[in-house]
């Protein structure tokens, strides 16, 4: 009697507890696991992690005809695609200063000089972010890869003057020491580097002031730019001095400019003497040209928040109340039809 009453009372409660919901995964019936990281975890460190135990589980899984899409959302991939686009634009901006350093320069030694203040910069930068518990993710590595361009310049700045006294030095036949025309090089631009590297950090102020979600997502990018120009100019008042008169201040260095700059100092001088001869038509037009983008700014359209290509959508379906389950289904088995239709559609779940 009581194996009866139990088993009476098993088959009474069963249809007390119908299915809540239902998944089809490519237009396929089947089960939709979501895994959620707790906060302030890696999304890329728990995705590795849980796929590791799903691969464990494979073959047992497919014995029992069981098959796992284990990337049909998979955050991991934004992050991954993200993270590699700032490694590439980071290289080819290196790439980039390098180049034009040497043009400009046309001085392998200097242009080593002022491409060395940029992996030290950056370092030094990611030292303070880590020492504060900042973690390197996109948005600072977006801020690193804005600054590239300006921590360059502080040591850029040195090196240009230190090569140029350098230079009158020799065609002057001076015999005042190396080191002397070093430090007098560095003094004469050091309140014009100082100023102009605190004039650049100011740019990052209305961005650390930003409210809500837009002051959350770019004040790590803020913060990034502004220790980097930092450190920039601490390497532009310590290390560039001390390179410069160990690399620059040898006997036999070349007297004369860089080529580029020859080339273009003689245009330069033409275009300013042009400029001093009408110098009201030049306001004029600078005025003019001022006033109709300020006249078009309303016209254009935008948000200080980018559009994220994040490589999943979540479209939202709604159906009469009241809808089964199994109704559900089918149309969901018909828009997963109609959507993997679409060329840049890779699953549908």
């Amino acid at each position: 009697m009581r194996a009866s009453r139990s088993q009476t009372w098993l088959t009474l409660w069963k249809p007390q507890c119908p299915p809540i919901g239902g998944a089809a995964i490519g237009g396929t019936q089947g089960v939709q696991l979501v895994i959620s990281e707790q906060y302030g975890a890696n999304t890329v460190e728990v995705t590795r992690r849980v796929e590791a135990a799903l691969a464990g589980l494979q073959e047992s899984l497919k014995r029992e005809g069981v098959d796992i899409h284990a990337d049909i959302f998979r955050p991991a991939n934004f992050i991954d695609t993200a993270m590699a686009n700032m490694r590439s634009s980071l290289l080819l901006g290196a790439l980039l200063v390098v180049a034009v350093l040497f043009l400009f320069l046309f001085n392998l030694r200097a242009a080593a000089i002022s491409c060395f203040s940029i992996p030290l910069s950056l370092l030094a930068a990611v030292i303070v972010l880590n020492s504060f518990g900042v973690t390197i993710n996109t948005m600072t590595l977006g801020g690193l890869a804005i600054a590239i361009g300006v921590v360059v310049d502080d040591a850029v700045i040195d090196v240009e003057n230190i090569l140029r006294r350098l230079r009158e030095k020799r065609r002057a036949w001076r015999e005042a020491p190396h080191s002397t025309v070093v430090l007098d090089s560095c003094l004469e631009v050091r309140g014009a580097v100082v100023h102009a590297s605190f004039a650049v950090i100011l740019v990052a102020v209305p961005v650390l002031a930003l409210p809500g979600l837009a002051g959350r997502l770019f004040g790590p990018l803020a913060i990034a730019y502004a220790l980097a120009v930092l450190a920039s100019l601490l390497v532009a008042l310590t290390v560039t001095p001390a390179l410069a008169m160990t690399l620059l201040a040898r006997p036999g260095m070349r007297s004369e400019e860089p080529p580029v700059v020859r080339w273009s100092r003689k245009r330069y001088e033409h275009l300013l003497r042009s400029i001093a001869r009408q110098p009201r038509t030049v306001i004029a037009v600078a005025i003019i040209v001022t006033g109709l983008g300020l006249a078009a700014l309303p016209f254009f359209g935008g948000s200080f928040i980018p559009e994220l290509r994040e490589g999943h959508f979540i479209v939202h379906m709604s159906a009469v109340p009241g809808t089964s389950i199994a109704e559900s289904l089918r149309l969901g088995k018909q828009v997963s039809a109609a959507l993997k239709q679409l060329p840049a559609v890779k699953s549908v779940a």
